[in-house]
């Protein structure tokens, strides 16, 4: 199905204003000068993390994601940081399961399905916990989704969900492209000011798991002016039994999905929406 969504679905309203970090700062780090290379080839993992982790030092600035092709396992995000991506720029998530790490403790489970599965928490960009964080740029995150499925589009070991913020607050995401993800593209739990702006998601229509945007126990979120064409849910509102998801404007998107287009979905234990639809038409 195909659908138009020219005005909003809104829960409630959008109270929050997000405000990132001041790019007027001089505090930029080249992850090439952290000896990232940009072969396709070479696991850059541990050069990134060190820019990341030298800028989150010196007090927050942005991280220089340079033109060229930039192969990582899991990344570790840091607050006050503006994480940028020039044109020509691509970050690819390694095809090695053994790449990617589960947080420590209980924050390693992820619930799929509200008694149904769970699933190991591996991820390619972890934001627990980051505040005051922007990804912007012209630049593209490609997940190798195909190395993580069978021919017959099974789903094998893989990174669950693709990018994810937890406990995050003040997140803004911009203009990049995200595609052939291997499982949920970007998921928010108990976060709080997110705005997502102009991007797209491109994903194969049989891939299993690969919603868009989930939002669990989450408030204040706009999302607006995107593309998102995905193999599962594009856009899908969770709650857990104490949680609430809240204040959610989604407004200007075009929207490509072989299940629903926005959903108040599997894994929703606590949700009770107050919707108004404007202007929603099929194209």
């Amino acid at each position: 199905m195909k659908y138009f969504i020219k005005s909003a679905l809104c829960i409630i309203s959008l109270a929050a204003t997000v405000s990132c970090y001041n790019r007027k700062n001089n505090n930029i780090f080249n992850i090439k000068d952290f000896g990232a290379k940009d072969d396709s080839i070479t696991l850059n993992t541990q050069a990134i993390q060190q820019a990341i982790d030298a800028c989150s030092k010196a007090g927050g600035g942005v991280v220089l994601f340079p033109s060229g092709k930039f192969t990582t396992g899991t990344i570790i995000l840091k607050s006050n940081i503006e994480y940028h991506f020039q044109a020509g720029s691509y970050l690819i998530g390694s095809a090695r399961i053994e790449d990617y790490i589960s947080p420590e403790g209980d924050n390693n489970i992820l619930l799929i399905a509200q008694n149904q599965k769970q699933e190991t928490l591996r991820v390619l960009l972890d934001g627990t916990g980051v505040t005051n964080v922007s990804f912007t740029g012209q630049g593209i995150i490609d997940g190798n989704g195909n190395f993580f499925r069978d021919d017959e589009y099974t789903p094998l070991e893989r990174p669950m969900p693709w990018i994810s913020f937890r406990q995050a607050k003040n997140i803004t995401i911009r203009e990049l492209t995200f595609q052939n993800s291997p499982s949920h593209v970007i998921r928010f739990e108990k976060s709080n000011q997110i705005v997502i702006d102009g991007i797209k998601i491109f994903n194969h229509p049989q891939s299993p798991n690969t919603d868009g945007i989930d939002l669990v126990d989450s408030r204040n979120v706009s999302i607006s002016n995107s593309f998102i064409s995905t193999g599962d849910d594009a856009i899908c509102l969770k709650t857990n039994p104490d949680g609430i998801t809240e204040h959610v404007v989604v407004n200007n998107c075009i929207i490509q999905s072989d299940d629903a287009a926005i959903k108040f979905g599997t894994g929703s234990a606590g949700i009770t929406p107050l919707l108004q639809f404007q202007q929603y038409k099929y194209i």
